[in-house]
Protein backbone atom coordinates (compact mmCIF):
# COMPACT_ATOMS: atom_id res chain seq x y z
CA UNK A 1 0.00 0.00 0.00
CA UNK A 2 2.59 2.46 0.95
CA UNK A 3 4.63 1.57 -2.55
CA UNK A 4 1.42 2.22 -4.55
CA UNK A 5 0.59 5.47 -2.92
CA UNK A 6 3.79 6.57 -3.69
CA UNK A 7 3.79 5.54 -6.91
CA UNK A 8 0.29 7.34 -7.24
CA UNK A 9 1.82 10.49 -5.84
CA UNK A 10 4.74 9.84 -7.98
CA UNK A 11 2.43 9.47 -10.92
CA UNK A 12 0.38 12.76 -9.91
CA UNK A 13 3.51 15.00 -9.90
CA UNK A 14 4.81 14.22 -13.49
CA UNK A 15 1.75 16.03 -15.21
CA UNK A 16 2.49 19.09 -12.83
CA UNK A 17 6.09 19.31 -13.66
CA UNK A 18 4.57 19.13 -17.63
CA UNK A 19 2.21 21.76 -16.92
CA UNK A 20 4.79 24.08 -15.53
CA UNK A 21 6.82 23.48 -18.05
CA UNK A 22 4.41 24.05 -21.07
CA UNK A 23 3.87 27.32 -19.04
CA UNK A 24 7.18 28.39 -19.19
CA UNK A 25 6.85 27.30 -23.13
CA UNK A 26 3.96 29.26 -23.80
CA UNK A 27 5.42 32.42 -21.61
CA UNK A 28 8.80 31.94 -23.80
CA UNK A 29 6.67 31.78 -27.35
CA UNK A 30 4.83 34.77 -25.92
CA UNK A 31 8.01 36.78 -25.49
CA UNK A 32 9.84 35.51 -29.01
CA UNK A 33 6.17 36.14 -30.73
CA UNK A 34 5.99 39.83 -29.36
CA UNK A 35 9.48 40.26 -30.29
CA UNK A 36 9.63 39.20 -33.67
CA UNK A 37 6.21 41.62 -34.13
CA UNK A 38 8.44 43.90 -32.82
CA UNK A 39 11.30 43.33 -35.84
CA UNK A 40 8.76 42.57 -38.22
CA UNK A 41 7.39 46.33 -37.90
CA UNK A 42 11.13 47.95 -37.77
CA UNK A 43 11.55 45.88 -40.99
CA UNK A 44 8.74 46.85 -42.38
CA UNK A 45 9.11 50.73 -41.81
CA UNK A 46 12.88 49.96 -43.38
CA UNK A 47 11.29 48.35 -46.46
CA UNK A 48 8.44 51.69 -46.92
CA UNK A 49 11.59 53.80 -46.29
CA UNK A 50 14.01 52.15 -49.07
CA UNK A 51 11.23 51.77 -51.47
CA UNK A 52 9.86 55.87 -50.55
CA UNK A 53 13.37 56.12 -51.50
CA UNK A 54 13.58 54.05 -54.60
CA UNK A 55 10.06 55.43 -55.49
CA UNK A 56 11.55 59.00 -55.87
CA UNK A 57 14.60 58.15 -57.87
CA UNK A 58 17.17 57.05 -54.36
CA UNK A 59 19.65 54.42 -54.07
CA UNK A 60 18.51 50.83 -54.14
CA UNK A 61 20.69 49.76 -51.02
CA UNK A 62 20.14 46.14 -52.43
CA UNK A 63 16.40 46.18 -51.63
CA UNK A 64 14.27 44.57 -54.42
CA UNK A 65 13.33 47.57 -56.80
CA UNK A 66 9.53 49.02 -55.87
CA UNK A 67 7.18 47.96 -58.51
CA UNK A 68 6.63 51.31 -60.24
CA UNK A 69 10.50 51.90 -61.45
CA UNK A 70 11.19 50.86 -64.93
CA UNK A 71 14.80 52.27 -65.24
CA UNK A 72 17.41 52.15 -63.62
CA UNK A 73 21.32 54.53 -63.53
CA UNK A 74 23.70 52.84 -61.45
CA UNK A 75 22.62 52.06 -58.06
CA UNK A 76 19.18 55.01 -58.37
CA UNK A 77 15.76 53.86 -59.72
CA UNK A 78 13.35 55.95 -61.49
CA UNK A 79 9.70 55.84 -62.30
CA UNK A 80 9.96 56.93 -65.74
CA UNK A 81 12.24 56.66 -68.48
CA UNK A 82 12.21 59.89 -68.98
CA UNK A 83 13.77 60.70 -65.50
CA UNK A 84 16.39 58.07 -65.81
CA UNK A 85 17.43 59.88 -69.10
CA UNK A 86 17.84 63.22 -67.54
CA UNK A 87 19.34 62.25 -64.54
CA UNK A 88 22.03 60.09 -66.52
CA UNK A 89 25.38 62.03 -66.74
CA UNK A 90 28.15 61.37 -69.49
CA UNK A 91 29.38 57.72 -70.02
CA UNK A 92 26.43 56.43 -67.66
CA UNK A 93 24.34 53.09 -68.78
CA UNK A 94 20.57 53.90 -68.09
CA UNK A 95 18.66 50.56 -67.73
CA UNK A 96 15.29 49.80 -68.98
CA UNK A 97 13.44 47.41 -66.45
CA UNK A 98 10.07 46.97 -67.57
CA UNK A 99 7.89 47.73 -70.68
CA UNK A 100 7.00 51.21 -70.84
CA UNK A 101 4.66 53.68 -72.56
CA UNK A 102 5.92 57.04 -73.52
CA UNK A 103 3.89 60.32 -74.78
CA UNK A 104 6.52 62.84 -75.08
CA UNK A 105 10.09 63.35 -76.93
CA UNK A 106 12.85 61.85 -74.89
CA UNK A 107 15.48 64.10 -75.18
CA UNK A 108 19.30 62.73 -75.17
CA UNK A 109 21.43 65.83 -74.19
CA UNK A 110 24.53 63.35 -73.34
CA UNK A 111 26.31 60.50 -74.36
CA UNK A 112 24.94 57.35 -72.28
CA UNK A 113 24.42 53.82 -73.50
CA UNK A 114 20.23 52.68 -73.11
CA UNK A 115 20.38 49.31 -72.27
CA UNK A 116 16.80 47.75 -73.56
CA UNK A 117 15.98 43.94 -73.84
CA UNK A 118 12.91 42.01 -75.58
CA UNK A 119 10.55 42.28 -72.26
CA UNK A 120 11.21 45.99 -71.56
CA UNK A 121 9.19 47.42 -74.95
CA UNK A 122 8.73 51.14 -75.39
CA UNK A 123 5.64 52.33 -76.85
CA UNK A 124 5.74 56.09 -78.09
CA UNK A 125 2.03 57.34 -78.77
CA UNK A 126 3.16 61.18 -79.33
CA UNK A 127 1.23 62.50 -82.27
CA UNK A 128 2.46 62.70 -86.00
CA UNK A 129 5.55 64.45 -87.16
CA UNK A 130 6.37 63.85 -82.94
CA UNK A 131 9.81 61.82 -81.92
CA UNK A 132 10.51 59.20 -78.96
CA UNK A 133 14.46 60.42 -78.75
CA UNK A 134 16.07 63.74 -79.80
CA UNK A 135 19.82 63.56 -79.83
CA UNK A 136 21.35 66.95 -79.33
CA UNK A 137 24.71 66.38 -77.79
CA UNK A 138 27.64 65.42 -80.42
CA UNK A 139 29.16 62.28 -77.33
CA UNK A 140 28.72 58.50 -78.04
CA UNK A 141 24.62 57.67 -77.36
CA UNK A 142 24.50 54.13 -77.93
CA UNK A 143 21.22 52.11 -77.81
CA UNK A 144 21.78 48.37 -77.04
CA UNK A 145 18.93 45.68 -77.55
CA UNK A 146 16.33 48.61 -77.13
CA UNK A 147 12.77 47.51 -78.50
CA UNK A 148 10.16 49.82 -79.48
CA UNK A 149 7.18 51.04 -81.57
CA UNK A 150 6.66 54.91 -82.56
CA UNK A 151 2.77 54.92 -83.02
CA UNK A 152 2.03 57.59 -85.01
CA UNK A 153 5.45 59.19 -85.50
CA UNK A 154 9.13 59.07 -85.69
CA UNK A 155 11.75 57.20 -83.93
CA UNK A 156 14.91 59.74 -83.70
CA UNK A 157 16.35 63.05 -84.49
CA UNK A 158 19.74 64.33 -84.44
CA UNK A 159 19.66 67.56 -83.20
CA UNK A 160 23.79 68.12 -83.10
CA UNK A 161 26.56 69.15 -85.09
CA UNK A 162 28.52 66.20 -85.22
CA UNK A 163 26.27 63.21 -83.39
CA UNK A 164 27.56 59.85 -82.79
CA UNK A 165 24.79 57.29 -82.43
CA UNK A 166 24.85 53.51 -82.80
CA UNK A 167 21.93 51.13 -82.77
CA UNK A 168 23.09 47.37 -81.33
CA UNK A 169 20.52 44.83 -81.49
CA UNK A 170 17.61 46.56 -81.84
CA UNK A 171 13.84 46.82 -83.37
CA UNK A 172 11.83 49.60 -84.37
CA UNK A 173 8.81 50.38 -86.17
CA UNK A 174 7.50 53.36 -86.98
CA UNK A 175 4.38 55.00 -88.54
CA UNK A 176 6.51 57.48 -90.22
CA UNK A 177 10.23 58.05 -90.51
CA UNK A 178 12.99 56.18 -88.76
CA UNK A 179 16.19 58.43 -87.94
CA UNK A 180 16.84 61.80 -89.45
CA UNK A 181 19.66 64.09 -89.28
CA UNK A 182 17.68 67.50 -88.63
CA UNK A 183 20.49 69.86 -87.40
CA UNK A 184 20.53 73.70 -87.80
CA UNK A 185 23.06 73.97 -90.90
CA UNK A 186 26.23 71.00 -91.92
CA UNK A 187 26.38 68.26 -89.84
CA UNK A 188 30.19 67.27 -90.58
CA UNK A 189 31.95 63.86 -88.67
CA UNK A 190 28.84 62.63 -88.02
CA UNK A 191 28.40 58.81 -87.57
CA UNK A 192 25.26 57.00 -87.33
CA UNK A 193 25.63 52.68 -87.58
CA UNK A 194 23.23 49.95 -87.29
CA UNK A 195 24.30 46.97 -86.05
CA UNK A 196 22.57 44.01 -86.00
CA UNK A 197 19.33 46.58 -86.28
CA UNK A 198 15.86 46.19 -88.16
CA UNK A 199 13.54 49.59 -88.31
CA UNK A 200 10.06 48.80 -90.26
CA UNK A 201 7.65 50.99 -91.47
CA UNK A 202 4.12 50.24 -90.64
CA UNK A 203 2.56 53.25 -92.68
CA UNK A 204 1.13 51.02 -95.31
CA UNK A 205 1.98 47.36 -93.41
CA UNK A 206 1.08 46.31 -89.92
CA UNK A 207 3.72 45.05 -87.70
CA UNK A 208 2.89 41.42 -88.62
CA UNK A 209 2.24 42.06 -92.04
CA UNK A 210 4.50 40.94 -95.84
CA UNK A 211 7.50 43.15 -96.01
CA UNK A 212 8.46 41.56 -99.28
CA UNK A 213 5.40 42.41 -100.78
CA UNK A 214 4.13 45.83 -99.47
CA UNK A 215 5.65 49.23 -98.89
CA UNK A 216 5.05 52.78 -98.36
CA UNK A 217 4.25 54.85 -101.49
CA UNK A 218 5.46 58.40 -100.63
CA UNK A 219 8.01 60.48 -98.90
CA UNK A 220 7.98 58.20 -95.69
CA UNK A 221 12.05 57.76 -94.80
CA UNK A 222 14.26 55.15 -92.99
CA UNK A 223 16.92 57.19 -92.56
CA UNK A 224 17.13 61.05 -93.66
CA UNK A 225 20.12 62.62 -94.18
CA UNK A 226 20.09 66.32 -94.98
CA UNK A 227 22.84 68.43 -95.05
CA UNK A 228 25.38 66.38 -93.63
CA UNK A 229 29.23 66.10 -95.50
CA UNK A 230 32.27 64.19 -94.13
CA UNK A 231 30.44 61.53 -91.88
CA UNK A 232 29.46 58.00 -92.51
CA UNK A 233 26.74 55.78 -91.97
CA UNK A 234 26.66 52.27 -92.02
CA UNK A 235 24.36 49.28 -91.79
CA UNK A 236 25.80 45.76 -91.13
CA UNK A 237 25.78 42.66 -89.58
CA UNK A 238 21.96 41.61 -90.73
CA UNK A 239 20.73 44.93 -90.39
CA UNK A 240 17.15 45.98 -92.46
CA UNK A 241 14.93 48.69 -93.28
CA UNK A 242 11.84 47.61 -94.42
CA UNK A 243 8.37 49.32 -95.53
CA UNK A 244 9.38 52.65 -96.35
CA UNK A 245 8.80 55.00 -99.65
CA UNK A 246 12.56 56.53 -99.18
CA UNK A 247 14.74 53.94 -96.85
CA UNK A 248 17.41 55.85 -97.20
CA UNK A 249 17.33 59.41 -98.51
CA UNK A 250 19.78 61.77 -99.50
CA UNK A 251 19.57 65.53 -99.57
CA UNK A 252 19.88 69.29 -98.31
CA UNK A 253 20.52 72.75 -99.64
CA UNK A 254 20.92 73.91 -102.79
CA UNK A 255 24.75 75.01 -102.99
CA UNK A 256 24.56 76.71 -106.35
CA UNK A 257 24.28 75.17 -109.75
CA UNK A 258 21.17 73.11 -108.18
CA UNK A 259 24.22 71.10 -106.19
CA UNK A 260 23.81 69.54 -102.81
CA UNK A 261 27.36 69.08 -101.26
CA UNK A 262 27.54 65.81 -99.41
CA UNK A 263 31.66 65.89 -99.91
CA UNK A 264 33.33 63.21 -97.82
CA UNK A 265 29.74 61.61 -97.22
CA UNK A 266 30.34 57.51 -97.00
CA UNK A 267 27.32 55.55 -96.83
CA UNK A 268 28.01 51.65 -96.84
CA UNK A 269 25.25 48.80 -96.66
CA UNK A 270 27.34 46.02 -95.74
CA UNK A 271 25.43 41.88 -95.02
CA UNK A 272 21.86 43.73 -94.80
CA UNK A 273 18.36 43.59 -96.59
CA UNK A 274 16.34 46.62 -97.51
CA UNK A 275 13.20 46.78 -99.12
CA UNK A 276 11.07 49.82 -99.96
CA UNK A 277 9.74 51.84 -103.00
CA UNK A 278 13.69 52.60 -103.24
CA UNK A 279 16.36 51.74 -101.05
CA UNK A 280 18.74 54.90 -101.79
CA UNK A 281 17.01 58.27 -102.94
CA UNK A 282 19.72 60.38 -103.63
CA UNK A 283 19.53 63.98 -104.62
CA UNK A 284 22.96 64.87 -103.20
CA UNK A 285 26.60 65.03 -104.71
CA UNK A 286 30.27 64.07 -104.17
CA UNK A 287 29.33 60.97 -101.86
CA UNK A 288 30.65 57.34 -101.82
CA UNK A 289 27.72 54.45 -101.49
CA UNK A 290 28.96 50.77 -101.47
CA UNK A 291 26.12 47.73 -101.13
CA UNK A 292 28.30 44.91 -100.24
CA UNK A 293 26.95 41.47 -99.57
CA UNK A 294 23.17 42.64 -99.30
CA UNK A 295 20.02 42.10 -100.51
CA UNK A 296 17.86 45.33 -102.24
CA UNK A 297 14.35 44.39 -103.36
CA UNK A 298 12.36 48.08 -104.44
CA UNK A 299 8.26 47.21 -104.13
CA UNK A 300 5.80 49.57 -106.22
CA UNK A 301 2.53 48.45 -105.72
CA UNK A 302 0.97 51.95 -107.04
CA UNK A 303 -1.90 52.35 -109.48
CA UNK A 304 -0.73 56.28 -109.58
CA UNK A 305 0.50 57.15 -113.54
CA UNK A 306 3.64 58.90 -111.94
CA UNK A 307 4.78 56.72 -109.15
CA UNK A 308 7.19 54.59 -111.18
CA UNK A 309 10.69 54.12 -109.42
CA UNK A 310 13.70 52.20 -109.02
CA UNK A 311 15.38 49.99 -106.47
CA UNK A 312 18.35 52.40 -106.23
CA UNK A 313 17.72 55.94 -107.62
CA UNK A 314 20.42 58.95 -108.58
CA UNK A 315 17.76 61.86 -109.32
CA UNK A 316 17.61 64.75 -111.39
CA UNK A 317 14.77 66.90 -111.57
CA UNK A 318 12.81 64.59 -114.23
CA UNK A 319 9.43 66.42 -112.79
CA UNK A 320 10.51 70.20 -112.56
CA UNK A 321 9.78 70.08 -109.27
CA UNK A 322 12.92 71.22 -107.21
CA UNK A 323 14.35 74.09 -109.52
CA UNK A 324 16.64 71.71 -111.10
CA UNK A 325 18.27 69.72 -108.30
CA UNK A 326 20.16 67.04 -109.37
CA UNK A 327 22.55 64.18 -108.11
CA UNK A 328 26.17 64.74 -109.48
CA UNK A 329 29.55 63.12 -109.04
CA UNK A 330 28.88 60.16 -106.72
CA UNK A 331 30.56 57.39 -106.78
CA UNK A 332 28.78 53.25 -106.25
CA UNK A 333 29.91 50.31 -105.46
CA UNK A 334 28.06 47.25 -105.58
CA UNK A 335 29.67 43.81 -104.60
CA UNK A 336 28.38 40.40 -103.80
CA UNK A 337 24.73 41.75 -103.61
CA UNK A 338 21.37 41.49 -105.36
CA UNK A 339 19.12 44.26 -106.60
CA UNK A 340 15.80 43.15 -107.53
CA UNK A 341 12.30 44.13 -107.85
CA UNK A 342 8.98 42.46 -106.24
CA UNK A 343 6.82 43.26 -109.40
CA UNK A 344 8.38 42.83 -112.67
CA UNK A 345 5.83 43.55 -114.72
CA UNK A 346 4.86 46.40 -112.73
CA UNK A 347 1.27 47.90 -112.07
CA UNK A 348 -1.47 48.70 -114.54
CA UNK A 349 -3.24 51.91 -113.85
CA UNK A 350 -6.84 52.71 -114.53
CA UNK A 351 -5.82 54.18 -117.89
CA UNK A 352 -4.07 51.17 -119.33
CA UNK A 353 -0.55 52.87 -118.14
CA UNK A 354 2.10 50.69 -116.29
CA UNK A 355 3.72 51.66 -113.16
CA UNK A 356 7.17 50.41 -113.20
CA UNK A 357 9.84 49.66 -110.24
CA UNK A 358 13.77 49.49 -112.26
CA UNK A 359 16.52 48.73 -110.61
CA UNK A 360 19.24 51.54 -110.91
CA UNK A 361 18.40 54.40 -112.34
CA UNK A 362 20.61 57.84 -112.46
CA UNK A 363 18.58 60.30 -114.20
CA UNK A 364 20.90 63.14 -114.41
CA UNK A 365 24.88 63.69 -113.70
CA UNK A 366 27.90 61.98 -113.45
CA UNK A 367 28.04 58.89 -111.21
CA UNK A 368 30.87 56.39 -111.41
CA UNK A 369 29.22 52.79 -110.88
CA UNK A 370 31.68 49.76 -110.36
CA UNK A 371 30.31 46.09 -109.85
CA UNK A 372 32.55 43.63 -108.12
CA UNK A 373 32.00 40.01 -107.22
CA UNK A 374 29.40 38.36 -107.58
CA UNK A 375 25.97 40.80 -108.47
CA UNK A 376 23.20 39.55 -109.82
CA UNK A 377 20.16 42.35 -111.01
CA UNK A 378 17.06 40.81 -112.45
Amino acid sequence: MPCFMALSMTLTAVPNVAMAEEKQLQETEKTSIVENEALETESLEALVGESSTMLNGGAANGVVPYDANVAKVGDNYYTTLEDAIDNASSGDTVELLSSVEVANTLNIDTGIVLQGSEDAYITFTGASRKTLFDVTTNEQVTLKNVYGEAVNGRIMVLNASSPHVTFENCEFYAKERGISFTQNGIAKNASLILDGTKIFCTQNVPKDGDFSKEAAIGDVRGISVFDVKNSEIILRNNSELSGFGYSINVAGTNGGSAIVDNSGLVITIEDSLIRGWTSLNVWGSFAKYNIIDSYILGINNSTGEWDSFSAITFNGDIYDQFDGMHAYNNELYIKDSTITNYQKEGTLTTSGKIVLEELLRIDNGITKLTFGGGCKLY
